[in-house]
């Protein structure tokens, strides 16, 4: 089967398109964050506490969130995941000064810390969506979303003034779970 038929299948499409919102939207975020931060404060230093904050958790659990991920229900945990990630956003609407910056270096730790567990769930999910024959298509597809997201994601946020806008970045990852809601029971 070709890659782009397998986009035709409903729990692969609704896995796929939900995975670029959610993307997006983290890209989106990874861009307006740290020049944001730069906006409040005129502080470099401010700025890469921002970019610090967001790697950290990366370097701290990168090596052992899969290993809980394999552990957990890959649905459940995206669902919860992206949730979680959705409302980790909402303080941001506080930060209106540079006293508040605190608060978007909680959000980049936050956010990194999401990913970590929501995109091994996404990959470890998709064995169960399509045919063994059908997997490489699968996974060039995955990767093909993860790469759209990189290029979509940081020409949207550099057009966002002020991160109040990030309420954008909200919706996709309101939209991530309700997209994920969906998928059937059976096939989990």
């Amino acid at each position: 089967m070709s890659s782009l038929a397998l986009l035709l299948r409903r729990d692969f499409a609704l896995l796929w398109w939900s995975g670029l919102i959610s993307r997006t939207g983290n890209w989106m975020l990874r861009v307006a964050l740290p020049i944001h931060v730069y906006q409040l404060t005129g502080s470099p230093l401010a700025t890469s506490a921002t970019l610090l904050a967001a790697t950290g958790p990366q370097l701290l659990l990168g090596s052992v969130a899969g290993t809980f991920v394999d552990r957990w229900d890959r649905r459940r945990t995206m669902v919860v995941g992206n949730a979680l990630l959705a409302i980790a956003l909402l303080p941001l609407w506080a930060v209106v000064s540079a006293d508040g910056v605190w608060i978007v270096y909680l959000v980049a730790a936050l956010g990194s810390t999401g990913a970590l567990f929501v995109g091994p769930a996404e990959d470890a999910l998709l064995p169960t969506l399509v045919a063994e024959d059908d997997l490489l298509a699968a996974n060039v597809l995955n990767s093909l979303n993860n790469n759209l997201a990189r290029l979509i994601g940081p020409p949207l946020s550099r057009h966002r003034r002020q991160v109040h806008d990030e309420a954008e970045a909200l919706q996709h990852h309101l939209a991530e779970g309700a997209v994920h809601q969906p998928l059937r029971p059976g096939l989990l």
